[in-house]
């Protein structure tokens, strides 16, 4: 099987195939034949397997992606500045 974009899939679709990639990876099958049923790299295998351990809860939850926020300035702030 070809590998997949999953940036492309829906963030529901892309946690589905986390939660039944990790199946797999439990139930003991090979990593070789996980990657070729459901179309992802192994790096993807080893860091959904690393997320797992680190975050107990709502581990296969997509992360927030992008830039992070900027902050705004205070209305003290924009008063120095102006200055």
């Amino acid at each position: 099987m070809k590998k997949q974009d999953l940036r492309k899939l829906s963030i529901s679709a892309q946690e589905a195939i986390r939660v039944k990639v990790l199946e797999a990876v439990d139930r003991g099958m090979p990593k070789v034949d996980i990657m070729k049923t459901f179309g992802v790299s192994d790096a993807a295998i080893y860091k959904w397997i690393r997320v797992r351990k680190t975050r107990k809860k709502n581990w296969f939850k997509q992360e927030k992606r992008g830039r992070s926020s900027s902050k705004q300035l205070t209305k003290e702030g924009v008063r120095q500045i102006s200055l």
